[in-house]
């Protein structure tokens, strides 16, 4: 009696466990996010001007120190808190459609927020009013993330030392 090696006994299964991870991939790469973002970028909004990721890094770094030169940067914190504009800002045109960086596009909405309360709380008498309706704005986001940390930076703002 001849005996069939395991190679042989098991060769369908092998071939279907292939198959399925196959398909598996497929569909990851599919779903991936970066692939469905395609050309959802806002219509009318421009990129910012060149340098804008400097001009980020230094009012983020002011508003941590609680800096007074923050209040005179604010239309930066504020260019940050728009939602649309990071979108524009980290979207890559080199690919067809444009593919946006969600995460970075948030993450500088986030980090605004932070740095914004963070300035509050170091330099209470910095006027801070002008950014009170693009945080409000923030509060109906449909980024969760952003949603609460808007909510609490409104909150805070509205607390006086």
């Amino acid at each position: 009696m001849k005996q069939e090696s395991w190679l042989a006994k098991n060769a369908l299964l092998i071939a279907g466990m292939a198959a399925l991870l196959g398909l598996a991939v497929l569909m990851a790469w599919r779903l991936w996010p970066q692939n469905k973002v395609g050309s959802e970028l806002p219509a009318g909004v421009e990129r910012s001007p060149a340098g804008w990721e400097i001009r980020y890094n230094a009012a983020i770094a002011l508003a941590r120190r609680g800096s007074d030169k923050a209040g005179q940067r604010l239309d930066i914190l504020k260019e940050m808190l728009d939602e649309q504009q990071q979108r524009v800002n980290f979207a890559k045109r080199d690919a067809n459609p444009p593919v946006v960086d969600e995460a970075g596009a948030s993450s500088t909405v986030l980090n605004a927020l932070k740095a914004i309360a963070h300035l509050h709380k170091e330099n209470p008498k910095l006027d801070l009013s002008e950014l009170k309706e693009s945080i409000n704005k923030l509060t109906q986001s449909s980024n969760p993330a952003l949603r609460a940390e808007a909510e609490q930076t409104r909150i805070k703002l509205s607390q006086t030392n």
